[in-house]
C-alpha cells in the first residue's frame, strides 16, 4: 500500500514536472554558454581581419618604399 501512495499518479507527476524544469533551466544554460561562445569567436574572427587588414596595408607601402629604395639606387 505504501509503495502504491508513494509512486502514485500525481507524485510521479510533479517529480516528472520538477525533471522537465530542471532540464529546461540547464538546456538554457547550454544555449547561452553557446551564444557567449558564439559572440567570443565573432569578436575573435573580426580582431583577425582587422589585423590582416592592416598586413595588407603595411605591406603594400613597404612594397613601395622598397621600390622607390630600389630605384634610387639604380639610378
Amino acid at each position: 500500500m505504501r509503495q502504491m501512495i508513494a509512486n502514485s499518479p500525481v507524485i510521479m507527476s510533479a517529480q516528472h514536472q520538477k525533471e522537465m524544469k530542471e532540464l529546461k533551466e540547464y538546456i538554457e544554460d547550454v544555449f547561452a554558454d553557446q551564444n557567449d561562445i558564439n559572440e567570443d569567436t565573432r569578436m575573435q574572427i573580426e580582431l583577425i581581419n582587422q589585423v590582416l587588414a592592416e598586413l595588407q596595408v603595411h605591406k603594400k607601402h613597404l612594397m613601395y618604399l622598397l621600390l622607390v629604395d630600389y630605384q634610387y639606387y639604380t639610378l
